[in-house]
């Protein structure tokens, strides 16, 4: 499974979102039983290049966007790799877990940078 993150935000939750996310992807690796999972974090250009790519010839896309309020970054690290764990789940009941499968995970700022808040919309992308 193809997974790619998309954060434009401040620098130090981007630091900690990747070191969690690498930390999710090394667990998972050292696992026998689990399927193939790449996460990489994205810049939007690389996101968007990708998603075209999987649109083109993916015929079923699901789309979801969800607000959120974050009380910490650790709270927001901890949903998107609950959102991540889900969406394997429900490819996994599906089917078997492919190597054409994605999900590409937007994380966008409500909130100017130079506020300290942890508001944000977060959107996702999901087919085969």
């Amino acid at each position: 499974m193809d997974i790619s993150v998309y954060y434009p935000g401040d620098s130090e939750i981007k630091a900690r979102l990747r070191d969690r996310l690498t930390a999710y992807s090394l667990r998972l690796t050292n696992d026998p039983w689990e399927s193939s999972i790449n996460i990489s974090m994205d810049g939007l250009t690389a996101q968007l290049m990708r998603f075209v790519d999987m649109a083109s010839t993916s015929p079923d896309l699901i789309t979801f966007s969800k607000r959120k309020l974050f009380k910490t970054c650790s709270e927001l690290c901890d949903y998107i790799i609950i959102l991540i764990s889900l969406t394997r789940q429900r490819v996994l009941e599906k089917d078997e877990l492919q190597s054409g499968d994605f999900l590409y995970i937007s994380i966008i700022p409500l909130k100017r940078a130079d506020q300290a808040c942890l508001d944000f919309e977060i959107q996702w992308v999901t087919g085969k």
